[in-house]
C-alpha cells in the first residue's frame, strides 16, 4: 500500500489490524517505528500522554528505566523521551496507530521510535538515505533489543493469566 497508516484513516494496514485483533488475543499494540540519528534520544515512548495505555504506563517506564533508558540520561542514547516529539495524538488530518488502535479498538497502545543509532546495524545499499556507510552502535542495538525484550515479557506478564 502506498498509504501511511500513520496518517490515513483508511489504510489498508489498519483495516489488516482490525482483523488480527478481531481474529486473536491481541492485549497490547507496540507500534515500533525509527527515528533518525540526529535525534538527541535514543528512544521516545508515545502513549498519547498516558492516555493509550493508562494501565500499563508505570510499568512501561519501569521496564525501560531498569534497561537503562531515562528521560535524564546524560547518554544520549539511553535518553528517553516521553510524549514529546511523538506523542501519537495526532491531528485532524492525521491518525496515528496508536490513537487508532486505543480509540477504534479499545485496545491499549504505546508507540516506540528507536534512534537509528540503537537499531541499524548497517545501512542497506538500497535505503532510501543517502548516506549508505552508517552504522549503528552494535552495543546500543543489543541493549535496546533486551529493553524489548524485557518490556514485551513484562507487560504479557502484567495481564496474569500468561
Amino acid at each position: 500500500s502506498r498509504t501511511d497508516p500513520n496518517v490515513a484513516r483508511d489504510a489498508p494496514y489498519k483495516k489488516m489490524v482490525r482483523q488480527i485483533c478481531a481474529a486473536s488475543q491481541i492485549r497490547f499494540v507496540i507500534d515500533l517505528h525509527g527515528m533518525w540519528a540526529k535525534h538527541k534520544a535514543g528512544l521516545e515512548l508515545g502513549t498519547r500522554n498516558g492516555e493509550s495505555c493508562p494501565e500499563q504506563m508505570a510499568l512501561i517506564l519501569k521496564s525501560l528505566n531498569e534497561s537503562g533508558f531515562t528521560k535524564n540520561s546524560e547518554e544520549q542514547l539511553l535518553r528517553m523521551r516521553v510524549d514529546d516529539q511523538y506523542s501519537g495524538n495526532g491531528s485532524p488530518t492525521r491518525e496515528p496507530m496508536v490513537k487508532f488502535v486505543s480509540e477504534a479498538l479499545r485496545i491499549p497502545a504505546a508507540q516506540f521510535e528507536i534512534n537509528a543509532h540503537n537499531r541499524i546495524v548497517a545501512r542497506r545499499q538500497d535505503a532510501a538515505e543517502k548516506d549508505k556507510s552508517f552504522r549503528g552502535h552494535p552495543q546500543m542495538i543489543t541493549q535496546t533489543l533486551r529493553a524489548f525484550i524485557k518490556l514485551v515479557n513484562a507487560l504479557h506478564g502484567s495481564f496474569g493469566d500468561q
